[in-house]
């Protein structure tokens, strides 16, 4: 019962850094920048980021380990198309954003 407790604790911990790293990526600002802005430290952003991309990476190939190129969204000219808050986290969603991205971003904010 304990360990399950703990799976739920970090899916919880993973779920909302999910969050900062989607908000920090679609701020259009350096990472430097939005951690500082929120009151962030770099190590954490960086570890919980590791942290999801491990994560996802056990989903998708249980067992192997897997690589995947990373490429920094367009930096955003525009206003978001949307701002998403609820419980004190926010995520704006900008035109021509991923329906998987919206949903995985949803998803997240709802189990907030």
């Amino acid at each position: 019962m304990e360990q399950s407790l703990q799976v739920i604790s970090r899916q919880e911990r993973l779920e909302k850094w999910a969050s900062r790293i989607m908000a920090c990526r679609s701020s259009g600002m350096t990472i430097r920048a939005w951690c500082r802005e929120n009151q962030v430290p770099e190590k954490s952003y960086y570890y919980w980021q590791r942290q999801l991309f491990d994560a996802v990476s056990r989903q998708e190939n249980p067992g192997q380990p897997a690589f995947a190129e990373i490429t920094p969204p367009p930096k955003q000219t525009t206003a978001p198309a949307v701002t998403v808050r609820c419980s004190g986290m926010e995520a704006d969603i900008y035109n021509g954003a991923d329906a998987t991205v919206i949903e995985t971003v949803l998803r997240i904010l709802k189990s907030c």
